[in-house]
């Protein structure tokens, strides 16, 4: 382990001791010199590090301060980190969420409410009314961002947003654009909806295991297609 790597990992230890809590200010550089027993330059890139993460917040001037360690906010870095991953890791992505967004549909029925169900219905006929391939994603991912919601984990729902990264959501522009695939999809969300109507947390743990199964297999589809692609051209 590297002087900057041990710096890191010894004031993520004097965080999660509670040593340190949110809106805590942390030692100064030399006195965490002092502390951690490495350099000065390995202090920095440790608090840059970590900054970056969204766990340290430096105030010019003012001193370097812990967050307050909100999951959705610590997870954006993740998923700026994801903007910039290829297809075959998108497709461990999707797979990810094909793990933990079905989970997330059977804990939502144990809280659905008449008013939720209609904000649902209402993101199924944005996407039945989109007049182009933008509106029908935003429509997809407010209906599946609302179970989510609905879940009632914050942590889970901040986990699949970070998964619906913007180069994923690139893969799935292109999906919608294919021919009979909109429709498909449109299908597959009526049918989420209708278990969890019917308050069936199985149901809808199986209807959205369904839809996203489709979604992979597209996906690994479209990946051979660009290797076979790339291939030609050599």
């Amino acid at each position: 382990m590297n002087k900057t790597d041990l710096a890191v990992s010894e004031l993520l230890s004097m965080i999660r001791s509670g040593r340190f809590s949110e809106g805590d200010r942390l030692p100064t550089e030399p006195e965490l010199v002092d502390e951690l027993g490495v350099s000065r330059s390995a202090v920095r890139e440790a608090v840059q590090s970590l900054s970056f993460a969204g766990i340290l917040h430096v105030r010019q001037g003012g001193g370097t301060f812990v967050t307050d360690l909100d999951p959705a906010r610590l997870l954006r870095s993740a998923g700026m980190a994801l903007d910039l991953s290829n297809t075959d890791t998108l497709a461990e992505l999707y797979e990810v969420r094909r793990i933990l967004e079905p989970a997330a549909c059977a804990m939502a029925v144990a809280n659905l409410t008449d008013s939720d169900l209609d904000t649902l219905a209402g993101h199924l006929q944005s996407m039945r009314g989109a007049a182009a391939a933008e509106d029908f994603v935003q429509a997809d991912i407010a209906f599946h961002d609302t179970i989510a919601a609905i879940a009632g984990n914050p942590t889970l729902r901040a986990i699949l947003q970070t998964l619906r990264s913007e180069s994923g959501l690139g893969l799935i522009r292109r999906a919608r654009e294919e021919d009979g695939v909109e429709a498909e999809a449109i299908l597959e969300h009526e049918a989420i909806l209708e278990a969890l109507r019917s308050r069936d947390s199985e149901l809808a743990r199986a209807a959205t295991t369904v839809h996203l199964a489709k979604g992979q297999r597209w996906l690994e589809g479209s990946t051979a297609d660009s290797v076979e692609r790339a291939d030609s051209r050599e």
